[in-house]
């Protein structure tokens, strides 16, 4: 900057032959990729775009400075400006993650910067000292802050350093909102979300503060899509409605006192993720953080931040397809338990667990003993194995454990074959014959041996023992583990 407005080619060869060093292979090709170099009196830019055919090249093969600072073309760019108090340096990205090859261009260590991505609201903010629009992408929380303290006025105008700026449009998940549209909606949303999680906290206190709850119900308040009710001994009552222009607002726990949905709105979210043709629902929990991108699970977005390993998202995809696949009633409700004890297992959102649970205890329970009370063998599924009755689970259930159940499940573990439920009293033919009189204390033993014996695997077991004809067919479970609380 100290030469212009005289160019030091040298100098600027260098310095985009440094940044291209910094890029991936794929990206330094040349046919797709421009790296160009702008210069200032006090600014200095670096960019890298893409090669649009879509727009035009000037006559003598250069692409354009407004091509390559175009909004839909640039990638990622470095400003370097300079001020009175000193030199700002600034970088970009359209993605909004730092790449580790962009991170070495500026001397940092890959492992020194924080990966998870800064937000997906995008504000495109116009200077009156810059000739092209500006990108920013927001945490919601963040926007929400320069809202209050008056950096982000009502109308639209920000306060950037000395230069004050008009954002014209704010983007929120590919859509675009003129300003004035999305503050209505952003102040009318975070106005009433703030409002529920007030209200949450007042009704599901600290862990500290929980000893203050005696009573002999086991969920002191209830809840559909419209309204959260108080629990007497013989009533509920309207404690308030429940609204909001985006979302379907929850308050579901099974953390004390405790807040039960009814068994119809349970039904929709339950139907949601295991239906294929169940409606859209969009949750927001009150006791859970906000986030902008939603957790989608079948058909239910859930949007707050949902802590999950990214291992079970991606072995959920493929159990839902396979109940989506499902060749009989039984094995499709099997299946559905197995895949809310893995979440139950594995969210660290303890509110958000506990909709899995409810699911567990108030819904699949229930419709798996009824469907093993009635005809209908069960049919081959992937993820299923069936096994006749073994003996030994009676007289020798510690022998059993140890010399049948583990090596069947280290089997799946370590093998190519996948198997995350082994059914016990299901015959070649899949006929339905259970095993009787097995005790529960014998099923306690079983699973207390067997996770033992897995202590170092990154599963654990879980038995389901389901009635059927005076006897019962045991359902053994084989739960990833990657994570949760």
């Amino acid at each position: 900057m100290d030469s212009y407005p005289e160019r030091r080619d040298d100098e600027i060869e260098y310095l985009i032959d440094t940044f291209r060093a910094s890029l991936n292979t794929k990206s330094k090709e040349a046919d797709k990729f421009l790296v160009g170099v702008l210069q200032m009196e006090d600014v200095l830019v670096i960019v890298h775009s893409r090669k649009d055919p879509s727009l035009a090249e000037v006559e003598n093969g250069l692409y354009s400075v407004r091509v390559i600072l175009h909004p839909k073309n640039i990638i990622r760019a470095d400003i370097i400006k300079r001020t009175k108090k000193g030199v700002l340096f600034g970088a970009f990205e359209y993605s909004k993650r730092l790449s580790k090859g962009h991170a070495k261009f500026w001397g940092i260590e890959p492992e020194d910067v924080g990966w998870e991505s800064p937000g997906t609201i995008k504000l495109n903010i116009e200077l009156d000292t810059f000739s092209f629009p500006i990108l920013l992408p927001i945490e919601q929380d963040d926007l929400k802050e320069l809202i209050d303290r008056g950096v982000i006025s009502p109308t639209g105008k920000i306060q950037i350093g000395k230069d004050e700026g008009k954002i014209t449009k704010v983007f929120i998940r590919n859509k675009a909102y003129d300003y004035k549209e999305f503050y209505d909606i952003f102040v009318i949303w975070t106005e009433k979300l703030n409002f529920y999680q007030r209200e949450f906290m007042k009704i599901v206190p600290s862990q500290s503060n929980l000893e203050i709850y005696v009573t002999n119900l086991k969920y002191q308040y209830r809840e559909d899509e419209t309204y959260l009710y108080t629990v007497r001994e013989s009533r509920e009552e309207i404690l308030f409605k429940k609204e909001h222009p985006n979302y379907t607002i929850c308050f579901f726990t099974t953390t004390k006192p405790g807040i039960q949905p009814k068994r119809s709105f349970l039904m929709k979210l339950y139907n949601s993720i295991f239906n294929g043709n169940g409606d859209l629902i969009k949750i927001w929990h009150a006791g859970e953080e906000t986030a902008v991108e939603p957790f989608k699970l079948g058909n239910l977005e859930i949007y707050n931040k949902v802590e999950i390993p990214e291992e079970i998202i991606e072995f959920s995809k493929d159990v839902l397809t396979q109940i989506q696949d499902a060749q009989s009633r039984k094995g499709k409700l099997l299946m559905e338990y197995m895949l809310c004890k893995v979440y139950s297992e594995n969210i660290k959102n303890r509110h958000i667990r506990s909709m899995f649970e409810f699911m567990i205890d108030e819904i699949l329970r229930k419709e798996i003993e009824y469907e093993f009370h009635h005809s209908g063998n069960l049919q081959k599924e992937d993820i299923l194995e069936f096994k006749s009755a073994d003996t030994l689970i009676l007289r020798k259930p510690a022998k059993f454990a140890k010399e049948r159940l583990v090596p069947t499940i280290k089997k799946y573990i370590e093998g190519p074959t996948k198997r995350y439920c082994i059914v016990y009293g299901i015959e070649d033919d899949f006929r339905i014959v259970p095993i009787q009189h097995l005790k529960n204390d014998m099923i306690t033993e079983i699973e207390k041996i067997v996770n033992k014996q897995l202590s170092n695997e990154n599963v654990k077991i879980h038995i389901l023992p389901i009635s059927h004809n005076g006897g019962v067919v045991l359902a053994v479970y084989i739960i990833p583990k990657y994570g949760g609380e």
